[in-house]
């Protein structure tokens, strides 16, 4: 993973590897004994960086932010404006807004002052498993 730190690339990992039933765990990089148990999510399906963040989309667990400066892990759910804890894909665009897909609602955008705005789709459309930018276009 380039241009993301060590501490950060081993807790990713951790994210992506570390599942149960109910929770996903973590090891701080610098202490693997130290476990932390962040949501009740069962699994990490992707991630991306933004403004020193990474968010990484944990299925039912909303999306997880995690600041490597300070260690901390944070949830952001429906209960921030999430559209659906069911988070599938989260991809950056070019200005800095991070767009999650989710299994049920479509898409949400998150912007830089982590405000979200949910956008409609038909029915056909709610299950967004990939997200990708070409320049100002998403697709």
């Amino acid at each position: 993973m380039p241009g993301i730190p060590p501490r950060t690339r081993a807790v990713l990992l951790s994210l992506g590897a570390l599942r149960s039933r109910t929770a996903t765990a973590w090891a701080d990089a610098d202490d693997p004994g130290a476990w932390s148990i962040a949501t009740a999510a069962r699994g990490v399906f992707d991630v991306t960086w933004s403004d020193g963040l990474v968010f990484g989309a944990a299925d039912r667990g909303g999306l997880l932010l995690y600041d490597p400066v300070t260690g901390s892990l944070t949830p952001f759910t429906t209960a921030d404006g999430l559209g659906s804890n069911r988070t599938q894909c989260v991809e950056t665009s070019p200005d800095g807004e991070v767009w999650v897909g989710t299994k049920d609602t479509g898409i949400t955008r998150i912007f830089p002052d982590r405000s979200a705005r949910y956008l409609t789709a038909l029915p056909d459309q709610l299950d967004v498993r990939a997200l990708a930018f070409a320049g100002a276009n998403a697709w």
